[in-house]
């Protein structure tokens, strides 16, 4: 029940934190943007190769971005989770649409509160101005090494 506590309150703070207009948060208008037109910055859901996720995207230059990410690799009693915070280099775009990127972060589960070093590499692909669907692949290095990967859709803001 604890743990059930902790994680559905680590989702609640994320979605406060992506959703509430913060000075720290707040980038110029072009940066916030794309070479395309399309914004930067996304939150989003979807699926990993043992549960789900909720995922988003905070450009903090043209090169550099947050992604936060919870993942709910197990969904049965216990509730076990994964907290990750990497800061990724996002790379030129491939085309028009494609923007891949790569990090390094840091992250906690929730099943025993371990705490370890995260790296992860993805692709964005911008399906129009509202939506962007990520590939996401991460290699979590905690007491138990992980590796997923999350397939998901963005809502650009």
């Amino acid at each position: 029940m604890k743990l059930k506590f902790i994680a559905t309150f680590s989702l609640i703070l994320n979605l406060v934190m992506l959703c509430s207009p913060t000075s720290c948060l707040a980038q110029e208008r072009r940066r916030s943007q794309s070479a395309t037109g399309v914004s930067n910055q996304y939150i989003g859901a979807g699926i990993t190769t043992s549960g789900l996720a909720a995922y988003s995207k905070f450009a903090l230059s043209d090169q550099f971005s947050l992604r936060p990410q919870i993942l709910f690799d197990d969904l049965s009693e216990d509730f076990n989770g994964v907290v990750v915070v990497p800061l990724t280099y996002d790379f030129d775009s491939l085309g028009e649409r494609i923007e891949p990127f790569v990090g390094i972060g840091g992250g906690s589960q929730t099943r025993n509160f371990d705490v370890g070093l995260e790296f992860t590499t993805g692709l964005d692909y911008s399906l129009s101005k509202r939506f962007t669907a990520t590939g996401i692949f991460n290699i979590q290095l905690f007491d138990d090494n992980d590796i997923n990967a999350i397939f998901g859709l963005g809502f650009n803001f």
